[in-house]
């Protein structure tokens, strides 16, 4: 999986971003324990390929593995802690820092610096208009950040970006490595260079159904 985004809507047609999900992690996972009934959006950012399984198949093998169970809570953790600073940022943070956090929550995610963004999409996503949206990303382009190109968005100085970003993203960035490493950690489970959520839940519910099947 490349890029998901959890979007939330507005009666009168307008919404904001509240979490963003990668490799990293998974969507709709709680629908597992019991059935939910759903209130954000996911969008598709970027192209991807993601792995499925049905809520039975997946409440079946949650009930199996005490491992499955607990790395989905340690994610879902990550995720809410996201979704609260996301909301913090929104409300306190500069348009300009929240769009290189942005740009560099995507980049982290789709590994290249070629982002396959509309200055539409982002306006939606970050809650402005899309004027705002081009101005800011105009200056980002003059500080020799960025290059802005039809329907993507080139990233040319990271570390520039950084220093423009506000905190939030190293704040989500280091939670979400700190948990997934401690996760490992306490599993027993072999960290091999980052291996990921999506590639621990697939390889767990894998083993957890493969009775069933």
């Amino acid at each position: 999986m490349k890029v998901l985004l959890l979007f939330e809507p507005c009666p009168d047609g307008q919404g904001i971003e509240t979490a963003t999900v990668g490799s990293e992690g998974v969507v709709g996972a709680m629908s597992g324990f019991r059935v939910r009934r759903g209130f954000t959006r996911a969008v598709v950012q970027a192209p991807l390929v993601a792995s499925r399984i049905s809520i039975v198949q997946f409440h079946a093998a949650l009930q199996k593995s005490e491992t499955l169970r607990n790395l989905i809570a340690s994610y879902n953790e990550v995720l809410l802690a996201q979704v609260q600073q996301t909301a913090a940022c929104n409300a306190l943070h500069a348009v300009e820092s929240r769009l290189a956090r942005w740009l560099l929550q995507t980049r982290d995610r789709i590994d290249t610096d070629v982002l396959p963004l509309t200055q539409e999409f982002l306006s939606q996503m970050l809650g402005v208009r899309r004027t705002t949206v081009t101005l800011v990303a105009r200056q980002l382009e003059q500080a020799g950040l960025i290059q802005t190109r039809r329907g993507r968005i080139v990233v040319v100085d990271r570390k520039g970006l950084e220093d423009v970003a506000c905190e939030c993203y190293a704040i989500v960035r280091d939670q979400t490595s700190a948990t997934l490493n401690l996760f490992q950690i306490v599993s027993g489970i072999e960290q091999t260079g980052g291996r990921r959520f999506e590639k621990m839940i697939s390889g767990e519910a894998r083993l957890a159904t493969k009775i069933d099947r």
